[in-house]
């Protein structure tokens, strides 16, 4: 990444990371705990996976995955060239 870019980069992982914590805030209401029985089950889509292991995340007042907001401000200072 040039230089000239750091400022921007800066700016939109700050945006893309408030995104993220405003969604897992409205996620963390909705989200029920998932229980024991439900653990067991093992769900066959990638998303129901991801939903699973972000409400037990949530439920446990995990960390937020700061990582995806900046990977995503990379992803978007990239893709506009």
């Amino acid at each position: 990444m040039a230089p000239a870019l750091v400022p921007r980069f800066m700016l939109l992982t700050a945006l893309v990371g408030g995104a993220l914590a405003c969604l897992y805030l409205i996620i963390g209401w909705f989200a029920k705990r998932p229980h024991a029985p439900d653990m067991a089950a093992r769900p066959r889509s990638l998303v129901a996976r991801v939903w699973r292991i972000e409400q037990w995340r949530i439920s446990r007042q995990g960390s937020l995955p700061y990582g995806c907001a900046i990977a995503a401000a990379a992803l978007l200072i990239m893709s506009s060239g």
